[in-house]
Formats: C-alpha cells, sequence, structure tokens
C-alpha cells in the first residue's frame, strides 16, 4: 500500500516524449460505422510520436454527448476561422489549433485548481477531460482528481490524458482507486509548478485540515460517496481558486476565464468570501427543464430571496477561493471507511448526484457563505431531506426573528410546511391562506397539536408570509395575487417550496 500523505514523494510516470514531439491527430469515425440513430459524432484521438509517427503514445475515443453544426465541419480545413466559430462548446477540432507546440502559460496569473470527483465515469470521463485541456484561461491549471472507488476502467482512461495535460501544461494530481490507492502528482517538470506547490505547502502545512481524519494510510474499504470524494480532490489540491467540477459534466472554453475574473472584482473590492456561479445545458436538452429554465433566470437580488424554495446556484458550477471552501469546512460526508471505526459517528445517507454543462455568467454573493455551500449536502446529516435543510436554515435566519406569521398555501406542500416546524415556530402560525374555495373558512387541525388554525382568503392575510405555493404553474395568477398585496419579498414574505 502506498503513503499518499500530501508530503509524500511523487510517483514518476512512464517514460513518455516531451509534449514538443508529439503530433495531434483528430479522426471522425466514419458515419456508416457508427448506430443509425447515432446523432453525436465520434472521434479517435490519437497522440503520436513525431518523429517515428507510427508509434501512438496514446489513444482516445471520443464520445461526444453534445451536437453542434460545428462538428461536422472539416477538422482537417486549416481556412476555417475564427469568425465561423459560433460556439463555446469544447470541440475536438481545437486540439489541432496548437500547431503540435506545447502551451505556454503565464504563471504571474492565479493558480487555478480544477477538483473534480469520479465513480465509474468511463462513458463520460474522456469529453470532461476535452473541456479542461481547451479551457482559453492562460494561467496555471492543475487538475486534481480523486476516484471513489471505481469498478470500471475510469481511471485508466484518465491517464491516457496524461501526455495531453503535459502538452498544455496542465499540472494534473490523481489519488484514490480501488484496492490500492492511486497516488500521481505530475508537474511535467515545469519548475513554476513546483514552486508553486512548495508554496502551497509552506502556506499550508497541515494539508490535511480540511477533512481531520488522521488515518489517511488506512486503505478505502467503500465507497465514501460525493462529499467525501469531492474533499478529496479539494484536499489534494494546490491551487489558490478551486473550479469544482464533475465527471459527468462539460464546461464551455471560457469558463474559468470569466469566473476568475468575477472573483478578482470582488477581491479589489475588499471581499473574497464569495461564491462565482453560472448558467447551465442540460444534456439532453429538454430534461429538468422547468428547474433550469428558473435557476438561470434568476437575478442576482434572487439568488438570495430565493434560497429557502431552491439551490439558486448548482454546485457543478462554484467557483471559489480556497479560503472560502476552508471557511466552511469542506462538504459533508457520507459515512467513510474510517467511520466504521468510530462507536459514536452516525452514518449518513449519499448525495443526489447533480449533473450540468456549465457556462460563465452571472457572480453569485451570499450573505453568509456557509449555509449556500452544504445546502446540496448538509441533508446527509438530516435524514436526506432536502426540505429540512432549506427549513433549518429558514428558521434560524428568519422565523426566529419574527414573533408570528402566516403560511399561504393550505394544501399539501403548506401542510407538510407547518409539521416541519419546530414547536416554537408552530406556535407562531396564526392563519393558512388560500384561493380555494373549499378550504376557506375551515381550520386546519394539526395532527399531534391542540392547535386549530384558520384558512382564510389569500386578500384578508397580513404580512410576514411563507408561501409555499410553486412559481411559474398558475398562469401567474399567484404571483398577481402577491403583487395585490403590496408586499416586499425578503422584508414581508418568503418563498419556500
Amino acid at each position: 500500500m502506498s503513503d499518499n500523505r500530501e508530503g509524500s514523494a511523487q510517483q514518476p510516470l512512464a517514460s513518455s516524449p516531451s509534449s514538443s514531439d508529439i503530433i495531434i491527430d483528430l479522426q471522425l469515425v466514419n458515419q456508416q460505422e457508427q448506430e443509425s440513430d447515432q446523432k453525436q459524432p465520434k472521434y479517435i484521438l490519437q497522440i503520436k510520436n513525431s518523429k517515428i509517427s507510427d508509434i501512438i503514445i496514446s489513444s482516445i475515443n471520443l464520445n461526444l454527448s453534445f451536437n453542434d453544426l460545428l462538428v461536422d465541419k472539416d477538422i482537417n480545413n486549416k481556412n476555417n476561422s475564427d469568425d465561423e466559430c459560433k460556439t463555446t462548446l469544447p470541440l475536438p477540432h481545437y486540439l489541432l489549433e496548437s500547431n503540435n507546440e506545447r502551451f505556454k502559460r503565464d504563471f504571474s496569473l492565479p493558480f487555478v485548481s480544477i477538483c473534480l470527483c469520479m465513480k465509474n465515469a468511463s462513458l463520460y470521463i474522456d469529453e470532461t477531460l476535452l473541456s479542461v485541456v481547451l479551457q482559453s484561461y492562460r494561467g496555471p491549471i492543475e487538475l486534481s482528481m480523486f476516484d471513489d472507488l471505481s469498478t470500471d476502467d475510469t481511471i485508466e482512461i484518465a491517464k491516457k490524458w496524461i501526455v495531453l495535460f503535459k502538452h498544455y501544461s496542465i499540472m494534473f494530481v490523481l489519488n484514490g482507486g480501488k484496492g490500492v490507492e492511486q497516488r500521481i502528482v505530475e508537474t511535467h517538470s515545469i519548475p513554476e509548478y513546483q514552486l508553486l506547490v512548495d508554496s502551497y505547502r509552506a502556506r499550508h502545512p497541515n494539508s490535511q485540515s480540511l477533512i481531520e481524519l488522521g488515518e489517511d494510510t488506512m486503505p478505502l474499504l467503500e465507497s465514501g460517496g460525493c462529499g467525501y470524494a469531492r474533499n478529496k480532490a479539494i484536499q489534494y489540491s494546490h491551487g489558490d481558486y478551486l473550479c469544482i467540477l464533475d465527471s459527468d459534466d462539460i464546461m464551455y472554453r471560457e469558463r474559468i476565464e470569466l469566473q476568475i475574473k468575477e472573483c478578482l472584482k470582488y477581491k479589489d473590492d475588499g471581499d473574497d468570501n464569495v461564491i462565482v456561479g453560472s448558467n447551465f445545458l442540460r444534456i439532453p436538452e429538454g430534461s429538468s427543464n422547468r428547474y433550469t429554465e428558473w435557476c438561470n433566470r434568476l437575478t442576482n437580488e434572487e439568488l438570495y430571496l430565493h434560497q429557502y424554495r431552491e439551490c439558486t446556484i448548482i454546485q457543478p458550477t462554484w467557483f471559489m477561493r480556497r479560503d472560502t471552501c476552508y471557511r466552511v469546512g469542506g462538504f459533508s460526508t457520507q459515512q467513510s471507511n474510517l467511520e466504521l471505526y468510530k462507536v459514536n459517528e452516525s452514518p449518513t445517507s449519499p448525495t443526489t448526484a447533480i449533473t450540468a454543462s456549465t457556462s460563465p455568467t452571472t457572480p453569485i454573493k451570499k450573505q453568509p457563505i456557509p449555509e449556500d455551500l452544504i445546502f446540496f449536502h448538509k441533508h446527509l446529516q438530516l435524514e436526506g431531506k432536502l426540505g429540512k435543510i432549506k427549513l433549518e436554515y429558514l428558521e434560524k435566519r428568519v422565523l426566529n426573528k419574527w414573533s408570528s406569521f402566516s403560511i399561504w398555501g393550505a394544501g399539501r406542500d403548506g401542510k407538510k410546511f407547518f409539521t416541519m416546524l419546530s414547536d416554537d415556530n408552530k406556535n407562531k402560525v396564526k392563519a393558512f391562506c388560500d384561493v380555494d374555495t373549499s378550504k376557506i373558512g375551515r381550520n386546519y387541525n394539526a395532527a399531534y397539536t391542540n392547535q386549530s388554525i384558520p384558512i382564510i382568503h389569500f386578500s384578508e392575510v397580513k404580512p410576514p408570509l411563507i408561501m409555499c405555493v410553486s412559481l411559474d404553474r398558475t398562469n401567474q395568477e399567484f404571483e398577481n395575487n402577491i403583487k395585490s398585496l403590496n408586499i416586499v419579498e425578503g422584508i414581508d414574505y418568503w418563498q419556500f417550496n
């Protein structure tokens, strides 16, 4: 079993030619060889020795999950101009633009770590890594991957990309793996990267502080879960900024470049405790359509106001300073192998999968940041109910400060919300309000309590209010009813659904 501690010696890789001695060859698979219903193109990416072109150093099969007009463009046509590019998707033909010269990075720019956790991602990892290689950001980039006990060939596929990471001067870190733990730290003999690593270790002498396990030499006996793997990817990274990425996500080429600019704007204003998010696309198109449309159209103000309705920033688009993540303490984790030996530790359930293709857009700044970071993860410790997580912070931040309030919505969601309240806040509920005439005039007799709460017409209700009715489902009737009361969101009412 190898020592995988941060200070352990790097494991040398098999010898390979310098990146200036390679040829990048890209071939579109013959359409006749593809399935009849295959709409997305397949490529074979071959890295060859420039001196002996018959020698293939690495061969990668690219299965794109997205479709675009540009993918059919002749990849060998050198006359294609940038003006023809109508997308910033990481298309394979961009690999040919480097003229096989090693990519030179500007080490005066901030050091960014792309933190990627993975498990059985062999079907998607190639196009994810393609989007890493093709980032437009010219500063130093590190890819820190942690494998959470994959049983497929995800790790072997990732290793095929090492020669391309070297060509594009992307530092590569790999940890995890089934059985014997993997440990690779590859700076590609670039002295500037080694200086950055040494500087990081000097500033973070206890680089395990994010996850205070202390028994890293113990082999991983079972999957640690998404939160555990993400913490590990962060733990073994070295950058000043963290770019969160999942193994089935695809980044637009400008993601890092635009998000780092937004982070630096906040730093210049004296407040760098910020998460920069982005809009996103779903693949296949139309999946989770309502959530996608709602999340992408939120204004900066609504990102804060709607925080109890849904998570207003989807996790795979997060970009932040390392210190922001450390302030929070990392991500909540599933029961790890180490916790099997801790009698007082109760197991938690794994997070739900979140997948998105990220594109850089609007920054997010919320107060306080920690709760937002753990919205999708704190439910691991609260019986897996996302509603309980949102409710915990709604009570903490809002309801505990109100002397009384009413609930808009006397249906299932409103009643469920009531049952989840603490006893103190249940006693503060003065009324339910609704538009359903079959409910108005009756009382809600709460189970297991002595409370009988009147149900009134919405026009008679007095703020403050908690809204337990979904937006965008009543042809604007609900939204117009709110407007008719001349109440202010974030002061007189909050959304919770």
